[in-house]
């Protein structure tokens, strides 16, 4: 499982990189298929998902938590919303992610909650527009996209997406990448080396219209 793929796709969209090329889709040292089997490596379902689900507007995201946490933030692609990217470099430590809305185009990401401030949805209606009818807060939710590697093994060629295994589908088609969702308010956590695409879906900046 290689983290150092979205890092990069992160990084170069945010210094405004319009094109960004992968060396192999097979062969090579690393391709995002297998050379033999032509089954997709782990990265091609980072990328499919990148692509999927992360907008061409970068949004700023001010990090105030570890440096192994890695944080981007774009307008949702082909719908309303924002979608955190979190990548959790590190091989020990599980980061517990608090997030408000501090201007119309970012988001400030801290490795630890406060409880004086309000919650994340009450801090979003201050600043960003609903999409469509407003609903209580318990109503809300956000989608989950947690990567991990099998077992653990960060050389793993198979990866989970929300703890169940990415493989073809007995006609060879690639799985449903499908999310998990939870409600707005509760805690956002992200275990050691794993990757989380987070979509909140409720609400949308003004750099996203």
């Amino acid at each position: 499982m290689e983290y150092r793929y979205l890092d990069q796709l992160g990084m170069a969209a945010k210094h405004h990189t319009k094109v960004y090329c992968r060396q192999t889709l097979i062969g090579g040292n690393y391709g995002l298929l297998d050379t033999d089997t032509f089954v997709p490596n782990p990265d091609y379902y980072s990328a499919l998902l990148w692509n999927r689900l992360m907008g061409k507007v970068v949004l700023g995201v001010f990090n105030s938590a570890a440096p192994h946490l890695r944080t981007y933030a774009h307008c949702t692609k082909d719908r309303a919303g924002v979608t955190l990217l979190l990548i959790n470099l590190s091989t020990q430590i599980q980061y517990k992610v608090n997030i408000h809305s501090t201007a119309e185009t970012s988001l400030q990401v801290g490795e630890k909650k406060v409880h004086k401030k309000k919650s994340f949805a009450h801090s979003i209606k201050e600043s960003v527009s609903w999409v469509g009818t407003k609903s209580s807060d318990v109503t809300l939710s956000r989608e989950e996209y947690h990567l991990t590697p099998e077992g653990g093994n960060i050389k793993s060629r198979t990866m989970l997406l929300n703890g169940k295994l990415l493989r073809l589908t007995e006609t060879g088609d690639i799985p449903s990448l499908s999310p998990v969702f939870t409600n707005l308010n509760s805690p956002i956590s992200i275990e050691p080396l794993s990757i989380k695409f987070i979509v909140f879906p409720n609400f949308n900046s003004p750099s996203c219209r």
